[in-house]
């Protein structure tokens, strides 16, 4: 009986998942775009809001920072397509399956892969550092450490938490083990 009710209850959450998954997929450009900006603005307003700034302090904030957001993600997705159709493409052969050929050329898409994920790491530092001077205009350096502080723990969320945070685990480097809690040494190899 408890087999029957665990198995059971095991289906309902992979159907659940499932649909959630399909949900997902479904979401058009247009949707996601709509629900990004929805997200910026109340991420705006929420800023704003701590910082105290008057009601037309508030406008020409929101719609800077607005831009901001939107510059950062135009710079973030630059690579996003090619980084995709290359995954694919990986996961169609087993690595036991390659020829030497098939290994060595991987291996140069890999590099290809960072350059272009450094590329575009390099992209949303300019955007920054761009906006940074907009702001700076306007705002005071605490202001401005909420702005890029909060962008530092955002993108950290994006990562899956790994470097520390609020979801991180509080470790350094997301790695176990790290830096006083007895996993690998600390520096040069």
């Amino acid at each position: 009986m408890k087999k029957t009710i665990l198995a059971a209850a095991l289906v309902a959450l992979v159907s659940v998942s499932a649909n959630a998954q399909e949900q997902r997929q479904r979401l058009s450009d247009e949707e996601m775009a709509a629900r990004r900006a929805e997200m910026v603005q109340k991420q705006a307003d929420k800023l704003a809001k701590d910082m105290d700034l008057s009601d037309d302090a508030k406008t020409q904030f929101v719609a800077l920072y607005t831009e901001y957001q939107e510059a950062l993600q135009q710079a973030r997705e630059a690579n996003r397509g090619e980084q995709q159709e290359q995954a694919q493409d990986r996961s169609e052969k087993k690595q036991k399956e390659l020829t030497d050929e098939e290994a060595t050329q991987r291996i140069e898409q890999q590099f290809a892969r960072q350059e272009a994920q450094i590329a575009q790491s390099q992209a949303a530092l300019e955007v920054q550092k761009q906006y940074y001077a907009k702001f700076q205009e306007t705002l005071t350096p605490q202001q401005l450490l909420k702005i890029f502080g909060q962008q530092q723990r955002m993108g950290n969320r994006q990562q899956g938490g790994m470097q520390g945070g609020p979801q991180g685990g509080g470790r350094q480097g997301g790695m176990p083990g790290g830096p006083g809690e007895g996993g690998m040494p600390q520096g040069d190899f």
